[in-house]
């Protein structure tokens, strides 16, 4: 699987230990890390809303399948721009 994906580096939020306090440089990072994860989670929620990409898939070839969820991407990124 990791030959035919490629991803980035994966971002864990910064947690507390017990009976302390996380940093305010700590803070931070945990803010630019959401507000990343939020766009990300909103993208593929946007997707979903075509619901071929989130019902259960009945086509069998999967180069049709891939052709709809990136006509599915396009129209998601127009909605965006426009």
């Amino acid at each position: 699987m990791t030959e035919d994906y490629k991803f980035g580096k994966l971002s864990i939020p910064i947690k507390k230990k017990p009976k302390k306090e996380l940093l305010e440089t700590e803070k931070m990072i945990n803010k630019t890390r959401s507000s990343i994860r939020v766009l990300v989670e909103n993208s593929i929620a946007g997707l979903k809303r075509y619901r071929f990409l989130s019902d259960r898939l009945r086509c069998r070839s999967m180069a049709l399948y891939n052709k709809v969820a990136g006509i599915c991407a396009g129209i998601w990124n127009f909605c965006l721009t426009n």
